[in-house]
């Protein structure tokens, strides 16, 4: 079934997630100036990292729900936030 697909898929590629992540963060931390609160700008990272991981969670149940495909369903799980994560390291770079 899907369920347990996408639970499986979801094991085997915790650790990328997990990476993917951490890009995400430090994506959003790098923006850290010395003027600017450093907590206030390590919150916002954590609240982006944890929206993601509840992307994740709603998308698996959606899934489930609607008996969606589990690869494309992980798909748009890994795409979302390495897409996020690309985007503000290329905005590192270019600043």
């Amino acid at each position: 079934s899907s369920e347990i697909g996408l639970y499986y898929l979801s094991e085997i590629f915790k650790p990328i997630f997990s990476v993917i992540l951490a890009f995400v963060i430090l994506g959003f931390t790098s923006k850290f100036q010395r003027n600017e609160n450093f907590f206030k700008v390590l919150f916002t990272a954590i609240l982006v990292g944890f929206l993601i991981f509840l992307l994740k969670e709603v998308i698996a149940k959606l899934t489930v729900v609607l008996s969606l495909n589990f690869l494309i369903s992980y798909l748009f799980i890994f795409l979302i936030p390495l897409l996020i994560g690309l985007y503000q390291i290329i905005k590192i770079e270019n600043e």
